[in-house]
């Protein structure tokens, strides 16, 4: 009897630390499961995203009525490139941000003539509550765009220019946070637009243009890019981390925090009869 006690004793505990890891974990940046000021669970809301593990996801739907949006921190693999470029043909609309090293990787796979570098733009004036949040405008859908560091455009032949920084703002060139002597100042592009094949890829220079923090202010010119076409919201980066994947396909797909715990419960009980005879 006491062994019993002790293995039952062994296993709720596991289960239950396994349930409050599961519960309580916070999710990370840039996801749809994410509250806070970093997540993407307001654009999701608003638009009744559907939730995409991955590019293969885009076979599945007829690019004229969809645009992806894509948050990357790390570089696209081939296949990856592939899928959007095939996406972008068929009249997809794809939207990127995130890391410079991301951007690059997809605009030189697409061997599209954009660079966007490490170096920050910065505005004193017009902003949304400090020099870190540069608030531009976009002439194309008559809309502010408030972003948070957005990244500098070394170059962008081909691109049309959607949103540009206002004339008051200045690229952070040496990575000190101000403005130097010698550093280049007036209006910089935030938002750009390439038509690749018979789509539309717009590089975002601010990921944070999405977020929940800023997501009020920007509503306009996202209803402007996305033009009532239904949203996609890429979580591949998100979903690497096991713990994220199970919270991303359970609840995107409809199941509760407490459907999950009482898997995991009934997981317990049969592993304790198991283990029981064993």
């Amino acid at each position: 009897m006491g062994r019993e006690v002790v293995l039952l004793g062994v296993v709720l505990g596991v289960l239950l630390g396994i349930a409050v890891v599961y519960t309580y974990t916070p999710a990370t940046d840039f996801s749809v499961l994410n509250t806070g000021p970093s997540g993407l669970s307001g654009i999701a809301s608003a638009y009744g995203a559907s939730v995409a593990l991955g590019t293969s996801y885009l076979a599945r739907v007829e690019p004229g009525g969809y645009a992806y949006l894509v948050i990357r921190s790390g570089e696209l693999g081939s296949g990856e490139v592939v899928a959007l470029a095939e996406f972008l043909a068929r009249g997809g609309v794809v939207v990127a941000s995130g890391t410079p090293a991301f951007l690059n990787s997809l605009l030189r796979q697409l061997n599209v003539g954009v660079e966007v570098s490490e170096a920050v733009v910065y505005d004193s004036v017009r902003n949304y509550g400090s020099r870190f949040y540069p608030v531009g405008y976009s002439p194309t859908c008559n809309a502010t765009v408030a972003t948070y560091l957005p990244r500098y455009v070394a170059s962008y032949k081909g691109a049309e220019v959607v949103a540009y920084s206002s004339e008051l703002s200045y690229a952070d060139l040496d990575g000190d946070g101000y403005m130097d002597l010698g550093e280049p100042e007036g209006r910089f592009p935030l938002v750009l637009m390439v038509e690749v094949g018979g789509g539309r890829l717009y590089v975002v220079t601010s990921p944070y243009v999405f977020a929940n923090g800023l997501l009020e202010p920007n509503l306009g010119f996202l209803n402007c890019i996305l033009s009532g076409r239904r949203l996609i919201l890429d979580q591949y980066e998100v979903s690497r981390d096991l713990l994220q994947y199970v919270r991303l396909v359970t609840r995107t797909g409809g199941a509760s925090d407490y459907y999950v715990v009482a898997l995991v419960a009934l997981a317990g009980l049969v592993a304790y009869a198991v283990l029981r005879e064993w």
